[in-house]
């Protein structure tokens, strides 16, 4: 009986490696299982779990060959001995089951950056696309404000033979406001502006004498946009306003208003040219008589020929300005109380 016992005892000491082996591949394979990303497509998942089989089969195999190598020739024969054979297979287990969790998270990590990588292909690739589509966007506002512009234009200048005045009078302002926007359409539109200043502002004096005064809302109006215009000769624009021999009595040209601009043999009797600002103005042959220039600034302005009678010179600057002459100030009203040129002060003996 006792024989038996010790037979049945050294059977579990020779298969004690076996469950040991056993429980240390269950391990494994947990350990293993775990480092894999589940978040992978199953087709991917199944590819791994047949690999980690393949790869703990061919480890069972060497194990066991392990074993009985290292059996044969150990051949441990005390207790103490198969306790240190059983030790050192152990051991050897652990340290391939350290070896291939390493592997297996190199793996994980270097699939881990594979997909960081086709992530960031994934965001450069959609911020590409999206830069695209904003530059599509912005090309379609773009022409889209063009067209409306366009469209803006050509009913502004339709509305200008509108019988209505105020009708002309909101298309010009519009004019105004489209060159104000557009540079595509600035000229074009103080073309058709002074055009249709020289056009209708002409007629006021033969047609309607009641009106030889002031001129028409719509004519002022015109000129408060040519006045308030973005751009000014040298500044902007390469070509001077030419409103020439152009009947405007009674216009009010205020603030910065046709600075520099081309208004020889204009018509401005009796016009209201306060405080207007008028530097470098070309006024040959132009007619002033009876102008209210209280104020105005004239300087550097071309004066050949100026008819000045009977105009208010008050407070006026004609420093610098070019043709003037001591006949056509002497015709003036108030020219002491002017700023003339040095030249024509010493001529009229005026104080300093």
């Amino acid at each position: 009986m006792k024989y038996r016992l010790k037979k049945v005892a050294a059977k579990v000491n020779q298969h004690r490696l076996l469950v040991v082996f056993i429980i240390v591949i269950t391990v494994l394979i947990a350990f293993i299982l775990r480092q894999v990303d589940f978040a992978v497509e199953w087709k991917e998942r199944s590819e791994i779990i047949t690999f980690l089989i393949v790869v703990l089969g061919i480890l069972s195999v060497l194990v066991i060959t392990l074993w009985n190598i290292l059996l044969k020739h150990l051949k441990p024969a005390s207790f103490e001995e198969k306790k240190d054979f059983i030790l050192l297979i152990a051991q050897i287990l652990g340290g391939t089951t350290l070896l291939i969790s390493l592997v297996a998270t190199w793996q994980s990590i270097k699939h881990t950056n594979e997909e960081l990588k086709i992530n960031q292909k994934k965001i450069e690739e959609g911020q590409r696309i999206s830069e695209e589509n904003l530059k599509l966007s912005i090309k379609t506002l773009e022409d889209t404000q063009k067209r409306q512009i366009a469209e803006r234009y050509a009913r502004a200048v339709e509305q200008l033979g509108s019988r209505e005045v105020k009708i002309r009078i909101g298309a010009i302002y519009g004019l105004g406001q489209i060159a104000m926007d557009s540079e595509d359409f600035y000229w074009p539109i103080i073309r058709v502006l002074t055009a249709y200043i020289k056009e209708n502002a002409g007629e006021q004096a033969t047609v309607n004498t009641k009106s030889q005064g002031q001129v028409t809302p719509d004519i002022q109006s015109a000129l408060n946009v040519l006045g308030w215009r973005k751009h000014r000769w040298r500044d902007g624009e390469g070509q001077r306003l030419e409103l020439e021999a152009t009947n405007l009595r009674g216009v009010i040209l205020k603030a910065e208003e046709s600075d520099g601009a081309h208004f020889e043999g204009v018509l401005l009797s009796r016009a209201n040219l306060e405080n207007a600002k008028l530097r470098g103005i070309h006024l040959e042959g132009a007619v002033l008589a009876g102008a209210n220039l209280k104020n105005a600034i004239l300087y550097g302005a071309h004066m050949e020929d100026t008819d000045l009678t009977g105009a208010d010179l008050e407070g006026a600057d004609l420093q610098d300005t070019i043709g003037l002459t001591i006949e056509q100030v002497r015709v003036a009203r108030n020219y002491w109380k002017a700023y003339l040129p040095d030249y024509i002060k010493e001529k009229l003996q005026i104080e300093e």
